[in-house]
C-alpha cells in the first residue's frame, strides 16, 4: 500500500522597513541631514526647503510555504500467508 507524501503549509509574514522620503523630492534617502546639506550646497531649492517622512516599505512580500513533514513511502501488506509443511493458503 503507498501512502502519499504530507506537506504543512507554514505562513511566513511581510518584511517591512521603515525608509525616509524627502517630501521635495520624493525619493528615499538614507540620511536626511547629509540630503538636506548636499541641497544646500547645490543649491537646490526644492530640496533645500523640504521636510521628510517616514514610511513602511515591503522587502519581502507574505507568502505560504509548503514543507515536507512526512516521506512519502510504501508498506507491505500481507494479504495471506502459506503452510511452510503443507502449503496451504489462509
Amino acid at each position: 500500500m503507498h501512502h502519499e507524501a504530507e506537506y504543512e503549509t507554514v505562513h511566513h509574514d511581510a518584511v517591512t522597513k521603515e525608509q525616509t522620503i524627502c517630501t521635495g523630492c520624493h525619493q528615499a534617502v538614507a540620511d536626511f541631514s547629509a540630503h538636506k546639506k548636499e541641497a544646500m550646497l547645490n543649491n537646490n531649492e526644492t530640496c533645500r526647503n523640504a521636510g521628510y517622512t517616514v514610511k513602511d516599505i515591503t522587502v519581502q512580500e507574505a507568502y505560504d510555504e509548503k514543507v515536507l513533514v512526512k516521506d512519502a513511502w510504501d508498506e507491505t501488506v500481507v494479504t495471506g500467508c502459506r503452510c511452510s509443511g503443507c502449503g496451504a493458503l489462509k
